[in-house]
């Protein structure tokens, strides 16, 4: 799934984001020379599709240019971070076609990166709020930490401990918290750009959107028909439950479940388990049924977004199809 370098033709937004990059590069200039190459050059390619959904938002609801970026910068850093984490729990080699920052530098440096790029999360709005305001930011970015780290906790859990006794339900909430909290306080902050009193809708958008995308980003490691930039099968072989794991063993009677099962239940995976696997989900429908599950969330968050009052309708409909456009090329 990309944004590329500009999937939007709107200027404002193009631009905020844009100048959200350089914000960053300002940051990230107060560190040591080789620091700051290091979180810049793993940064640089990403799709930036938080600050595009901050942008879009504060656009939406007339925010103040100047704090949306700051904001943008914020939740980019944020997100940034926990990718290195990430890769260092996944043992991780690739990120965007290149060279992750754990296989590069190993365990003990990547989460030196991590530490030191979340740390400078805080500094791209320090002094550039409210105390009101201050107050309401730190709350949220508490409270999407403890999901964010919780819903790591429960994937990571799952492969871990072989538990494959994981319901749908279960499966929706970790990537609710993993995937969706951080796409849910970029919408968030995009409303506290603008002064808007009610954010919780704003937050519940970013939610259903970040499901759907997780969703999709999972049929994207197993999807041969899609060409996605790390570890092609790494989800099977590092027993990663996705929902297509989930809907394989809910729909599967006999012999299929307990050979999946028994498949995620050994040490290491060899290229004939993964191939197994693969027609295992074939069998179950589960590529499809996953679609239609992500498709579902995606039009839940346009549905909320289309119910929020006060906001630019024209300009509304302009991020709808926009987003439309993203998860259309996912």
């Amino acid at each position: 799934m990309s944004i590329g370098a500009g999937i939007t033709q709107d200027n404002y937004i193009s631009g905020l984001v844009a100048d959200s990059d350089l914000y960053i590069k300002q940051i990230l200039s107060e560190l040591d020379d080789d620091l700051q190459k290091v979180l810049w050059g793993f940064m640089n390619s990403g799709k930036r599709l938080r600050p595009f959904i901050l942008a879009y938002v504060s656009r939406m609801l007339n925010g103040d240019r100047e704090i949306a970026i700051k904001f943008a910068a914020a939740v980019e850093i944020y997100h940034n971070s926990t990718l290195i984490f990430d890769d260092i729990q996944d043992n991780s080699l690739l990120r965007r076609g290149r060279p992750t920052i754990f296989a590069q530098f190993g365990t003990g440096m990547s989460i030196s990166y991590a530490s030191v790029l979340r740390s400078m999360m805080t500094k791209t709005f320090a002094n550039q709020l409210t105390i009101e305001d201050s107050l309401l930011v730190y709350q949220w970015i508490y409270k999407v930490a403890a999901m964010l780290s919780l819903g790591q906790y429960r994937e990571m859990s799952w492969s871990y401990f072989s538990n494959l006794n994981i319901s749908e339900d279960d499966y929706l909430e970790m990537a609710k918290y993993k995937t969706g909290a951080l796409l849910g306080l970029s919408a968030l902050f995009g409303g506290i750009s603008a002064k808007r009193k009610k954010i919780d809708e704003l937050f519940e958008f970013g939610c259903n959107l970040g499901i759907a995308y997780q969703i999709y980003d999972d049929i994207g490691n197993v999807d041969e028909k899609k060409n996605q930039n790390k570890d092609k099968y790494s989800d099977i072989t590092s027993k990663k439950v996705t929902l297509l794991t989930v809907h394989a063993i809910e729909h599967n009677n006999g012999n299929l479940k307990d050979e999946l099962i028994n498949i995620f239940s050994r040490n290491n995976l060899n290229e004939s388990d993964v191939k197994r696997v693969l027609q295992i989900f074939k069998d179950s429908n589960a590529l499809e049924y996953s679609y239609e599950i992500a498709n579902t969330y995606l039009q839940s968050a346009i549905d909320i977004l289309r119910q929020i009052p006060d906001s630019d309708s024209v300009f509304r409909e302009k991020f709808i199809n926009q987003i439309k456009e993203i998860f259309r090329n996912a």
